[in-house]
């Protein structure tokens, strides 16, 4: 899509969950149903999956899992704890991201600025904002794969760091 007030073609990121996770640590190891869908037994004995998705940090049976490899680590903790620096980081990305949005945005319309150099900044803004939108709109806050999170939301700032002060 086309953001009107940059003329910026940028690319819209859909649930990256599963990249995510893919990229990770947990990968070679676990599955989604394995943090995401307790192991439930039917009346006749069968037992498996739940087809409800969970979150793990709010059952004690998907806890159980994370023993083998984390140890006595409180869990909860760990997780909310590193969830809050992605979002902190997400937070301090996005705000630098809209000032570029806003320089763009008086850029093109101060009229000072040839078509091949607005394109060359709006690229790196499409750049900026696709690293920035993929951590942002995963579910986990960090927690699937924390080493990708932040590497989008430096990458974001590498790309606009060198442009914020053109205008």
């Amino acid at each position: 899509w086309t953001q009107e007030s940059t003329g910026a073609k940028l690319l819209k990121a859909q649930h990256p969950e599963m990249e995510t996770y893919l990229l990770g640590k947990h990968a070679s190891m676990l599955n989604c149903a394995d943090c995401h869908m307790p192991i439930e037994q039917a009346e006749d004995g069968t037992v498996y999956h739940s087809h409800l998705l969970v979150s793990p940090l709010e059952n004690e049976t998907l806890l159980s899992t994370c023993v083998q490899c984390h140890g006595d680590t409180d869990m909860v903790e760990f997780v909310h704890r590193l969830q809050a620096r992605v979002t902190d980081r997400e937070t301090e990305v996005g705000n630098l991201l809209s000032m570029f949005n806003d320089a763009l945005t008086e850029a093109v319309a101060s009229g000072n600025y040839d078509e091949q150099t607005l394109n060359e900044i709006r690229k790196l803004y499409r750049e900026a904002q696709w690293y920035f939108d993929f951590c942002y709109v995963e579910n986990a806050e960090g927690a699937h794969n924390s080493d990708l999170a932040f590497y989008c939301l430096d990458t974001s700032v590498e790309k606009k760091v060198n442009t914020i002060f053109w205008v």
